[in-house]
């Protein structure tokens, strides 16, 4: 079974922001997943939520973990906003509880009430779809769950956000970088 889905690339280059075309299932029982090279960087769309928040939970293999680090680093260093980049420090806050991805999403929020504006002037209307997809309630719980742990931790790190937003240029992988293929092992729980 391929689906369309996104995972760090795994390749040795250090500051690689690229990320798998597709994630497979293969092996004896069909259980064992494997990510497959190379493609744009977080063009998710509304997938991103699900498919890391699912794939957190039932693989351990770290791989994972720093894909999704790794791309919340990305959003942040980049200063990338809108789509649903920001799911991915949503994700990161839950994985590590460090409030500077929940302060990303409190940005992410407000960057959004201006957009909101325009969207119902029938100006943009392509923003309608962060709250179709979910996204605006996502980035809303973690920042209320940021709130409620450590108000004083949340106020700090958006000082830390503004220090490091936008700070750092792209950096794709030079043409012909091909990592190799990798597996992200069996589903936890899984028995046939």
């Amino acid at each position: 079974m391929r689906s369309r889905a996104a995972v760090r690339c795994g390749c040795s280059i250090p500051s690689c922001s690229t990320r798998t075309l597709s994630v497979f299932t293969r092996g004896p029982l069909g259980d064992e997943a494997f990510v497959e090279p190379v493609g744009y960087p977080l063009a998710l769309s509304s997938i991103t939520y699900p498919i890391f928040y699912e794939a957190l939970r039932h693989f351990e293999e770290p791989l994972l973990r720093q894909t999704v680090l790794a791309a919340a680093d990305f959003v942040i260093n980049t200063g990338e906003m809108g789509d649903h980049r920001a799911m991915f420090c949503t994700l990161a806050y839950e994985t590590t509880g460090d409030p500077i991805y929940a302060a990303y999403c409190k940005h992410r929020l407000e960057q959004y009430k201006a957009e909101a504006r325009a969207t119902l002037e029938y100006k943009n209307i392509a923003f309608f779809s962060a709250i179709r997809n979910g996204e605006i309630t996502v980035l809303m719980e973690t920042v209320a769950r940021a709130l409620q742990k450590d108000p004083a931790g949340l106020m700090a790190a958006e000082k830390r956000l503004m220090s490091r937003l936008g700070k750092t240029p792209r950096n794709l992988p030079p043409s012909g970088v091909d990592p190799p293929e990798r597996s992200l092992g069996v589903l936890r729980g899984h028995s046939n």
